[in-house]
């Protein structure tokens, strides 16, 4: 399959258009480089991983974090399987790589080398999985009564992670 790498640039522009990937569609030699840098300029403590991504907010929430005016943290990974939500967070997170991919199918043998290679290049930065599973189906958040069984085991998925 052939890999892709995306334009380098600091900011995303109108008319800059990132890749919408799939986990075999990464350069992903490319993506660890450009991740490993991108964490080393910003200066930041974290590199958060965000499953179930969505549009954005908790990734918006960690990058806007400070303490003592140094960014805390880099929103490294996005994924969603919903392509919409995933334009979106790269419309508000463009160094963010994002894998349009079901949390509960996607190949983890890359992104596990991702980290170790964080891991190894930058040990001082802490690594964070973050898991804002939907509830709304299986829940009364809705409102009424519960919806969608399936999605009540989701969260068991976050033990292959």
């Amino acid at each position: 399959m052939k890999k892709l790498a995306r334009t380098k640039t600091k900011k995303s522009s109108p008319n800059h258009k990132q890749l919408l990937l799939h986990v075999t569609e990464v350069n992903w030699a490319y993506e660890t480089r450009r991740i490993i840098d991108w964490l080393r300029e910003s200066g930041a403590r974290m590199a958060y991983l965000d499953l179930f991504c969505g549009a954005g907010g908790t990734s918006t929430g960690a990058e806007q974090a400070m303490y003592a005016d140094s960014k805390i943290a880099c929103v490294v990974l996005g994924i969603n399987h919903d392509r919409e939500a995933i334009q979106s967070h790269q419309a508000n997170h463009p160094h963010t790589l994002h894998l349009v991919e079901d949390v509960c199918e996607v190949n983890l043998d890359p992104i596990a080398r991702l980290v170790a290679a964080i891991r190894a290049q930058l040990p001082y930065i802490k690594i964070v999985l973050w898991a804002s599973a939907e509830c709304t189906n299986h829940s009364k958040a809705k409102g009424g009564d519960h919806r969608e069984a399936d999605s009540r085991s989701l969260p068991e998925e976050l033990f292959r992670y």
